[in-house]
């Protein structure tokens, strides 16, 4: 995404029965947010995350990082290392995890707040 204002982006996970969405401020270059997930949505994911979610100004690199950082998280444990080890790829900004009620952050990630995501409110019903 390119913005010339703040965005709220909502991330989709139930983190301590809150929506959580990230406050972007405006970006005059690309800005890639990707998202994985174990326990949301169609995808398969090797590892145990709620939601692994990785920044890059390379939207490619964001999502495969993603899935990466997804496969990586088997309980929160493993939190601090993934974050850390997908934080040290060139070209990564930031990123964040959720899993086992537990949310870490590593690197330049946006203001988390709290937010009304609705579900109804899912890219699926966009793409129309």
């Amino acid at each position: 995404m390119i913005s010339d204002r703040d965005v709220i982006i909502g991330i989709y996970a139930n983190v301590k029965g809150r929506r959580l969405s990230l406050k972007v401020p405006p970006a005059e270059r690309i800005l890639g947010i990707c998202s994985s997930s174990a326990s949301v949505g169609p995808s398969v994911s090797f590892g145990k995350s709620d939601i692994s979610t990785v920044i890059s100004n390379n939207a490619t690199l964001a999502d495969a990082c993603a899935t990466r950082l997804g496969n990586l998280i088997e309980d929160e444990n493993d939190l601090t290392a993934s974050l850390e080890h997908i934080c040290s790829v060139d070209g990564v900004i930031g990123c964040l995890a959720y899993c086992d009620d537990k949310l870490a952050v590593c690197g330049d990630v946006p203001d988390l707040v709290s937010s009304e995501n609705s579900d109804h409110m899912v890219t699926k019903i966009l793409l129309k």
